[in-house]
């Protein structure tokens, strides 16, 4: 359970005051009072301070008269504050607390910050110099410096047009329109007639008053200019693809690349074609079966198709295997051997 300091223990003398402060105590004299609240206190002199009615423990009269001696903030004037650690009255922006290009302000014991003149902002932050003009000079051809700021120059009468040259404005009827321009413009009796919306517009009346618009086939302001829809804009092509509106259609894949020209165009992946060149050795032949390369001797050769084939021999002993004279014969199954000496 949370509880007072001053409730728990008490370390002031006798007649002292207990005060909480910040979880601990404090001791203090009553009014009148004066001394330490934590060895004792005795009866003082006193008086009345001016028109605040402010309590004055005179302790020293010859060094001390007129120093303001408070408890809390209510013994000070209004400009000042309750320093309790000194017991003493003191102005709050002794401390200056406030922001950049700020003046601080004794007000109810605290302080008030007030930004400089010409300066504005959060005067507890900073406080920046206003920013406006002295001429019109100082403002955009379109804008006038009207009390220190740069602004439209138009006011001009209800259905008029407001054109500015160079800061003046210049107040016109819109076409078909009459009266001044100054104080009100007259619509006539068909708004649409003649035609005040911008080239190649139409108008059109709803509930009497006249609309602008662009035709189908053509976009832009219709009060300034209505031209043809550019199919590129936004581009309407995929990844990789170019947008041409002279071409229809309008998206295409570029050279060396393939795909939806209105998804993507990628390079194309090579893939090598099978047996050409292939892997078949000297006098074989090449053949793709099953998505695989399988070589084969060509027709009249034998041996290995992947490291070469030679031609086959008209006999078994041509050319002769046997050993230098020695004779070649072939045997009834056509293969060659040599002669048994009897």
């Amino acid at each position: 359970m949370c509880q007072h300091p001053c409730d728990v223990h008490n370390p002031c003398a006798s007649g002292a005051i207990c005060i909480n402060t910040n979880h601990g105590s404090d001791c203090s004299c009553p009014e009148y009072y004066h001394g330490n609240g934590y060895v004792g206190c005795v009866p003082g002199k006193t008086f009345i301070l001016k028109n605040y009615q402010q309590i004055i423990n005179v302790l020293y009269p010859s060094v001390m008269d007129n120093v303001n001696i408070c408890q809390y903030n209510e013994d000070c004037p209004p400009d000042k504050y309750c320093d309790r650690l000194n017991r003493r009255c003191i102005n709050p922006c002794i401390e200056d607390s406030c922001g950049e290009n700020a003046e601080c302000f004794p007000t109810n014991h605290a302080i008030e910050c007030r930004c400089w003149d010409e300066y504005v902002g959060n005067p507890y932050v900073e406080c920046s110099r206003i920013l406006g003009c002295r001429s019109d000079q100082e403002c955009n051809q379109y804008e006038a410096c009207v009390n220190g700021q740069c602004v439209s120059p138009c006011q001009c009468g209800i259905y008029a047009i407001c054109d500015v040259i160079n800061h003046q404005a210049f107040c016109k009827c819109p076409v078909g329109y009459t009266g001044n321009p100054e104080i009100a413009c007259q619509p006539p009796q068909n708004p649409c007639e003649p035609n005040p919306c911008g080239l190649n517009a139409l108008c059109e009346l709803d509930r009497g008053n006249p609309i602008c618009y662009c035709p189908k086939g053509l976009t832009g302001n219709p009060f300034k200019n209505c031209k043809p829809k550019n199919p590129c804009d936004p581009n309407p092509c995929g990844l990789g693809a170019v947008c041409d509106s002279s071409r229809q259609p309008v998206c295409y894949c570029p050279e060396r690349t393939v795909g939806n020209p209105y998804r993507s165009c990628v390079e194309p992946v090579l893939t090598p074609e099978l047996c050409k060149p292939g892997p078949c050795g000297r006098n074989a032949d090449c053949y793709v079966a099953n998505s695989r390369e399988e070589c084969y001797c060509r027709p009249g050769f034998i041996g290995d198709p992947y490291s070469g084939c030679r031609e086959i021999p008209r006999s078994a002993c041509e050319p002769n295997p046997c050993g230098p004279g020695a004779q070649c014969i072939i045997t009834p199954e056509g293969h060659s051997m040599l002669p048994i000496s009897t």
